[in-house]
């Protein structure tokens, strides 16, 4: 049976929850930048900044040069996680099978769920106007018999809002297409791509797979594979990894630097503790400010290896304060997150301890000479101390003729 895989998306993602919110940004130039920094790039651009010629990456002075009616939006990392529960919630009864890829999109296996859910088609229209109607985001869905087609189906949608591919299409449909849509072209590998002139995915198809492992290495067996139209990754759940996490609730809300740093290094040996009681040891470890006008602060920090140091947390936990604590504005809330983590190690003793327990000498006892039926030679005879032990006598001649 061949697959049925949806791909949904909802197109600028963070710039369309804002608007759900606010709606005197729809049909307005809107770009969301990190910091307000003039070094600080785009990272969500409006089709109608687009229409300006704002460009993902560009620097901010230079989007506002570009546009000069834009307005300017900050990440709210919060809002966007609600926004995506939300979808995740709304989807969910469709299909067990779900896989978020970013941050408003998702991989839905509708493989042998028409009896209970309907034709794919169907179910795409429904899940696309639930998201319209119930949480203003319009959604582009795209339909395929794996996770690659239907990806790009989706991003070809942009005036249909629906596209389907049929089951033996996924070739043609592909090769008109970009040759950097394809997941094997990172950045490195599109670089050479366009430097052998294979701008379009058709022309990457009609390659020799010598030449272009000659070119690419063994990337050109995922580049010929997904140039026409093959991919078989299932849809995978996400795994819950495991993770501490220590919030403190200030009793005051409160902006002194003294304070809240001292509070948070606190945090952070409350936790290494826990995390010594359970023999783990993290690698990872973000801090979360959450202010009182309901902005946040956030910064991370990964180690190379994991370690149970709670004196090398401190300093880490230190120093994301300082990144994470930029505005002059009282502080409500802070909160750790320990992630990534491996067992611990524990250092073993240097020496070995032996008990010291006394050895006695043992003695054999000699062999009885009414053993044997017939003896004749050299006997030598014993006769035991005070304290057992055998004691030889002068060697005597014997003769036994019988045992009786």
């Amino acid at each position: 049976m061949p697959r049925t895989i949806l791909f949904l998306t909802v197109p600028h993602f963070p710039i369309t929850v804002e608007r759900a919110i606010n709606r005197k940004l729809l049909h307005r130039p809107v770009v969301l930048v990190p910091t307000a920094s003039p070094r600080a790039r785009c990272i969500s651009v409006s089709d109608e900044a687009a229409q300006w010629g704002v460009r993902y990456g560009m620097t901010l002075p230079d989007a506002q040069r570009a546009c000069r009616d834009l307005d300017i939006l900050f990440p709210n990392p919060s809002l966007y996680g609600r926004a995506s529960s939300a979808i995740r919630k709304l989807v969910d009864p469709y299909t067990p099978l779900i896989e978020p890829n970013r941050s408003g999109q998702i991989y839905l296996d509708l493989t042998g769920c028409h009896r209970l859910s309907g034709p794919p088609v169907d179910v795409a229209e429904t899940i696309r106007m639930s998201l319209n109607r119930q949480l203003r985001l319009p959604a582009e869905a795209g339909i395929a018999v794996n996770k690659l087609v239907s990806r790009v189906a989706a991003f070809s949608a942009k005036d249909e809002g629906l596209v389907e591919v049929s089951n033996g299409e996924e070739e043609p449909f592909m090769a008109p297409h970009r040759s950097w849509i394809l997941p094997a072209a990172d950045r490195k590998v599109r670089s050479l791509l366009t430097e052998l002139n294979l701008r379009y995915v058709r022309q990457v198809r009609d390659v020799n797979i010598e030449q272009l492992l000659a070119a690419f290495g063994l990337t050109a067996l995922k580049l010929n594979r997904q140039a026409r139209g093959i991919d078989p990754t299932p849809v995978l759940p996400p795994e819950n990894p495991p993770e501490m996490r220590i919030i403190e609730e200030l009793p005051s809300d409160s902006v002194e630097y003294d304070i809240l740093l001292a509070t948070t290094r606190r945090m952070t040996y409350e936790g290494m503790a826990n995390l010594h009681g359970i023999n783990r040891a993290p690698k990872r470890l973000q801090l979360t400010i959450f202010y009182s006008d309901g902005q946040v602060g956030n910064a991370i920090h990964t180690l190379r290896a994991p370690t149970d140091l709670t004196a090398i947390w401190l300093d880490v936990s230190g120093d994301l304060f300082v990144r994470a604590f930029t505005r002059r504005v009282r502080v409500r809330r802070i909160e750790l997150l320990f992630t990534r983590f491996a067992p611990a190690e524990r250092q073993l003793n240097l020496w070995e301890t032996v008990p010291l327990t006394p050895v006695l000498p043992t003695v054999k006892p000699p062999p009885s000479v009414l053993e044997a039926p017939e003896y004749s030679g050299d006997v030598t005879l014993y006769e035991t101390d005070a304290n057992g032990y055998y004691i030889p006598l002068p060697t005597q001649k014997l003769t036994v003729n019988s045992c009786s």
